[in-house]
């Protein structure tokens, strides 16, 4: 099937991307692709009409790694493009693209990333990616808290301010014990427990 993109035989379509032109069936594009099904049934919608597509906010480099998995189901594990190959998977609804982008990104989670990644999986609903993060963050909070991304995320995603949270609430338990916090508050100096 890559070879039918390769060659460009009997293509009746295009797609722009950039300075990339692709050309493409619209067959398979509509049979991988529910969003390009979607598009290519209506002949009101101007891309179905002119037959061209222009695609403004992919660039061309992560467009021709998403036309290769769709016409072939194979997927390049290049961290360089991960990010934007997931945005696109969900954009045009491969699931399966955007599953195998989420598992490169999770083995690639370090300190300078983890925020950046949360932050991607919970706008883009990548939720074993935002679970990663999330933990990752959880076992490292001191260093995570000095990153650009913490501070992105403080600044413009509270949301996730309150997930961080919820995630430490939920690991205290294990971390300190369940008798631990009787001991700590009976032995501070604002407890109501009488000094002898």
């Amino acid at each position: 099937m890559l070879s039918l993109l390769e060659d460009e035989k009997h293509t009746d379509f295009k797609i722009r991307a950039g300075k990339m032109e692709f050309k493409v069936h619209k067959s398979i594009m509509a049979a991988r692709s529910p969003v390009f099904c979607a598009m290519l049934i209506h002949e009101n919608i101007e891309e179905c009409r002119t037959g061209i597509m222009n695609i403004t906010d992919i660039d061309g480099p992560v467009i021709k790694e998403m036309l290769k998995y769709i016409y072939s189901g194979y997927y390049s594990e290049e961290h360089d493009l991960a990010e934007d190959l997931l945005i696109a998977a969900d954009k045009y609804r491969l699931d399966e693209l955007k599953q195998h982008c989420e598992r490169t990104l999770m083995k690639g989670i370090k300190f300078d990333n983890a925020c950046q990644l949360l932050i991607l999986g919970d706008i883009y609903c990548a939720k074993n990616l935002k679970e990663n993060a999330l933990r990752f963050i959880q076992r490292h909070p001191c260093d995570i808290t000095t990153t650009k991304g913490w501070q992105a995320i403080l600044r413009d995603h509270n949301a996730l301010v309150t997930d961080i949270v919820r995630s430490f609430d939920k690991s205290l338990p294990s971390i300190i014990g369940p008798e631990k916090p009787t001991v700590l508050s009976s032995s501070l100096p604002f407890s109501s427990t009488p000094r002898i």
